[in-house]
């Protein structure tokens, strides 16, 4: 695929595979001038974008946590100790291993 024009509205990104793994073929629709923004600094690169998108999952794992922490305390759900943790930890495993997950 050649380079892209910076100012194109529409910008696609396509690849079959990257790093050994299946990749989706995605179309993103800017205003002519962020699209330039973006590849100027180089955003448009696969990397880039791989690299935002995860961060931004991460990102809202971490709220998603925190909303979480926030509602356990809300209902009054005492903090388990390091101890009840590593427990609840191993009874997982150990099911995960009698399944076979």
């Amino acid at each position: 695929m050649g380079r892209l024009s910076p100012t194109r509205a529409s910008i696609i990104i396509e690849a079959i595979f990257y790093r050994g793994i299946a990749m989706t073929t995605v179309e993103i629709k800017l205003p002519d001038s962020l699209a330039k923004q973006a590849q100027d600094a180089g955003l448009l690169a696969p990397e880039a974008i791989e690299k935002l998108i995860a961060e931004a999952l991460r990102r809202s794992a971490f709220e998603e946590l925190l909303s979480v922490a926030d509602r356990v305390e809300a209902a009054g759900v005492p903090p388990m100790t390091m101890e009840e943790i590593e427990a609840e930890i191993q009874a997982y495993r150990q099911e995960q291993r009698r399944t076979g997950r």
